[in-house]
């Protein structure tokens, strides 16, 4: 069985994503306010901090388990 693609990034979901990689992995996964603390450092502000989470749960770059956020696994 085919999997579809994922759907393309924008470059602020792309560039959530990169700033995430890593300390997703690192801690076996981030609770959303973990995450949202990670980006809101960066250039987003809370609000779109989370809804730039919301993007790649919806989108399946990420998933969300009990309260924790992880990467979605690739080939």
């Amino acid at each position: 069985m085919s999997r579809n693609p994922p759907t393309p990034l924008g470059p602020t979901a792309s560039e959530a994503l990169e700033e995430l990689s890593d300390p997703l992995e690192d801690n076996d996964g981030l609770t959303l306010d973990e995450a949202t603390q990670i980006l809101a450092d960066g250039d987003l502000d809370a609000v779109g901090a989370q809804d730039t989470i919301e993007q790649l749960r919806l989108r399946g770059y990420i998933y969300e388990v009990e309260g924790q956020l992880f990467l979605t696994p690739t080939r």
